[in-house]
């Protein structure tokens, strides 16, 4: 739904209750590099962090991060040692999911080497300002848009779940574009992810034309 809680309120409570703190930030986190980052406020307080590269970064999809401020937890908690393949607390294979895997980080590293700092907070920023002219152009030809856009996501449905679902179908089809479906408060939706590095504008006019142009087509 495209809103981040409020880390700086929850997090000192959380902590009072002893509990451990985990941020899924697969889209948000990356906020943190851009004009956005007020909106993680108070996130470097928690315990551990997971990300994806595949996402804004646009590298290959089975590339992800975890970030563990304790070392220990993180290595008790995924330790993979045996009586024949022993290694020290913080060898790589005690501190993944897997063992046997190829060099999955050189995408990452290269994506963020390019870009670098400016080119990163350059493409968060024009995705976040591209998917705000999609809900406005949306809700001005007559869509719901049922998030607050703050970020690149944007959660849209028409006046049925009829004309929703066939509306997406007819989209995917169309060759055009893709967008999958959602579900929000039990009614169909789909939703509206603004992350590759192609997207222009000329894109983005061009969704909300095809999406007006399928709305008058079943009225």
């Amino acid at each position: 739904m495209d809103r981040i809680d409020p880390f700086a309120a929850l997090i000192p409570r959380a902590k009072a209750a002893g509990a451990w703190v985990h941020v899924d930030g697969a889209f948000g986190l990356w906020a943190r590099a851009s004009s956005k980052a007020s909106l993680t406020e108070g996130i470097e307080h928690a315990d551990s962090w997971t990300t994806d590269g595949h996402k804004w970064l646009n590298t290959p999809y089975d590339g992800a991060m975890t970030i563990c401020k304790d070392a220990s937890a993180l290595a008790s908690a995924i330790n993979s040692d045996a009586a024949y393949s022993a290694a020290s607390r913080d060898a790589q294979k005690n501190l993944n999911l897997e063992f046997s895997r190829r060099a999955r980080g050189v995408p990452i590293w290269a994506a963020l080497r390019t870009l670098g700092r400016s080119g990163l907070a350059a493409l968060i920023e024009r995705h976040c300002a591209q998917a705000s002219r999609i809900a406005d152009g949306l809700r001005a030809v007559g869509y719901e848009v049922l998030n607050r856009v703050v970020l690149n996501q944007v959660l849209v449905r028409a006046a049925t779940d009829a004309q929703t679902v066939a509306i997406r179908e007819a989209a995917q089809a169309s060759g055009e574009v893709w967008f999958g479906p959602t579900i929000w408060q039990g009614r169909a939706a789909f939703r509206i992810s603004v992350s590759s590095w192609r997207t222009e504008d000329a894109h983005v006019d061009g969704l909300v034309a095809l999406l007006e142009g399928l709305m008058e087509r079943l009225r």
